[in-house]
């Protein structure tokens, strides 16, 4: 039925979204009325959604904050929120320094990575759980012909542990991995070379994002990005991203509406 010819992800997501949260009925159709003026003068061809994956594919943030609560308390020390939202989506040697440096540690941060991927490793062998509604939106997405690909901070055995055990590594073309790039998110390096591998310019991708990095890394590839705050990152300002949602279940209720407007 043409899906991909239809499938256009417009600024109009925005107003629909935002119009839920405004207090009266005045306001959310005022808001309808100036969004969809701006999004007749422009249209965004999505082409293919670049998925995050720790902490919005699979819920693996808690498994690394034991990891790294193990790591820090053996050192006397503690494992704070605001220590783990700085490291999160940070390549994890980087992840690392920043811990090194701010709990004042003496040891080499490479020697604090491979004990805290050696407590992960056991970890994870047990504990992968995907997100709500991530098994939803790779079907919907697969339905209207929406290519896909990951671009995790993450090594690529631990993408390929996961991808693997939930039965997934099909569903993707393309899978970059930290290793691959010399410069790892906020830097947008890594979004800019899933979207090489893909074949597609930079605007032609959407990015779903947990962490503030992996947002301002997708806005400096110049791609659209929806921001899908967990645990850990809700109450952060994400309004560097073009969308904020609750889960990746109402990612899933935004395809469905855009589908269903297009088809209409």
């Amino acid at each position: 039925m043409g899906y991909q010819r239809l499938i256009r992800v417009h600024l109009w997501l925005i107003s629909l979204i935002l119009c839920e949260l405004c207090a009266s009925v005045a306001e959310r159709l005022q808001m309808v009325k100036l969004q969809t003026g701006k999004l007749m003068k422009r249209n965004y061809s999505i082409k293919a959604v670049i998925f995050d994956m720790d902490g919005l594919m699979v819920d693996t943030e808690p498994l690394y904050s034991e990891a790294m609560k193990q790591v820090a308390a053996k050192r006397g020390k503690c494992f704070t929120l605001p220590l783990k939202q700085k490291l999160m989506g940070r390549l994890p040697i980087e992840s690392l320094t920043i811990f090194k440096e701010e709990l004042e540690l003496e040891e080499p941060a490479i020697r604090l990575l491979e004990e805290r991927e050696e407590i992960y490793t056991r970890l994870l062998a047990q504990n992968i759980k995907p997100m709500p509604g991530f098994f939803k939106l790779l079907h919907l997405l697969n339905e209207i012909g929406i290519r896909k690909a990951i671009a995790s901070s993450s090594k690529r055995r631990f993408i390929e542990l996961i991808v693997n055990k939930l039965g997934i590594v099909e569903q993707f073309e393309v899978i970059v991995s930290g290793e691959e790039v010399k410069y790892g998110k906020p830097n947008p390096d890594i979004y800019l070379l899933a979207a090489e591998k893909l074949n597609i310019s930079p605007q032609e991708c959407l990015v779903l994002e947990d962490a503030l990095t992996g947002v301002m890394s997708a806005k400096a590839a110049k791609m659209k990005c929806i921001a899908v705050p967990n645990q850990f990152t809700q109450g952060l300002d994400f309004s560097c991203a073009d969308l904020v949602v609750n889960s990746l279940e109402e990612v899933d209720k935004i395809f469905t509406l855009v589908v269903n407007s297009a088809t209409d």
